[in-house]
């Protein structure tokens, strides 16, 4: 299997996978070994939508939304559609993670990643982690 430093452009490599977490249910995880400062896709351009707290009108919807969203002061980022959702919202968090993103959400290895080790983000790094629902 190619390392994820010497892949080419169109190679068909398989880089993250879905898997039983240890931190909270689902988790991602390094399906090659990644070197410190690679980019990592794991959303695509299309894959976030807003939704403004006055927007949302059911319960179900409220807590498909609490649970998946990213919080924002208004409102909440939240996947295009539900059945399709990237890999990158299943990250979990970590307070010492191993990922991390710049301004325009671009997600980078923090360090090396070790192949079948799970990727975390710092959740207060994103979004509005202090504005209560509803406000």
């Amino acid at each position: 299997m190619a390392s994820f430093a010497t892949r080419k452009k169109g190679e068909r490599t398989i880089y993250f996978v879905l898997g039983q977490s240890f931190i909270q249910g689902v988790g991602v995880f390094a399906a090659l070994d990644i070197p410190a400062g690679s980019f990592l896709g794991l959303f695509d351009n299309e894959d976030a939508d807003f939704i403004k707290f006055s927007d949302i009108e059911y319960e179900e919807e409220k807590a498909l939304i609490e649970k998946y969203g990213v919080r924002d002061e208004d409102g909440f980022w939240v996947p295009h559609d539900f059945h399709k959702m990237c890999i990158g919202w299943y990250l979990n968090h970590s307070d010492t993670p191993n990922i991390y993103h710049d301004e325009q959400y671009n997600y980078f290895a923090q360090r090396d990643i070790n192949a079948g080790e799970e990727l975390t983000v710092d959740y207060k790094t994103l979004g509005e982690e202090s504005v209560p629902y509803g406000n």
